[in-house]
């Protein structure tokens, strides 16, 4: 007896877990930003620790570094007063992003040196940033304790 036609449909649907749909790389990473991070997800949801553990075959560490840079800039185009919530949640977004993906992958996230010159370049944009936010001061001392565990 085969164990395939026994399955009823609740059942085949838990074998199920993603949906491909077409889109850049760069989409993704963006879709994990506004979606994942400062956002409560279902326990047991992986989504975001299975992109950060297979970025490298559709994304170059560079690519990665510099899309998260250029996230971390970018100023929303909104209504004024909302405009500086927006810039600041972005930027705290990234700096939690970059978290998650260190837990992820502690021991080979140093690996490759450009994730240095990333770390380094955006602990830089945020010293200047903590005089508009001073909310980053506990973002920068995150960052901070990653850069120092490579040392």
């Amino acid at each position: 007896m085969s164990t395939r036609g026994s399955l009823s449909c609740s059942d085949r649907k838990s074998f199920h877990k993603y949906f491909v749909m077409s889109g850049t790389s760069e989409k993704m990473l963006e879709h994990f930003l506004e979606t994942y991070i400062c956002v409560t997800y279902e326990e047991g949801d992986t989504s975001l620790d299975d992109f950060l553990s297979t970025y490298v075959i559709f994304m170059p560490i560079n690519q990665i570094c510099a899309r998260l840079l250029s996230i971390y800039k970018a100023k929303p185009q909104s209504r004024l007063g909302e405009n500086i919530d927006l810039v600041l949640q972005q930027k705290v977004k990234v700096i939690r992003f970059i978290l998650e993906w260190y837990d992820v992958s502690r021991e080979t996230f140093f690996e490759d040196p450009k994730i240095n010159v990333f770390l380094e370049d955006l602990h830089q944009l945020i010293r200047v940033d903590m005089k508009i936010f001073s909310q980053l001061k506990e973002e920068i001392k995150l960052i901070e304790a990653i850069i120092e565990n490579d040392t």
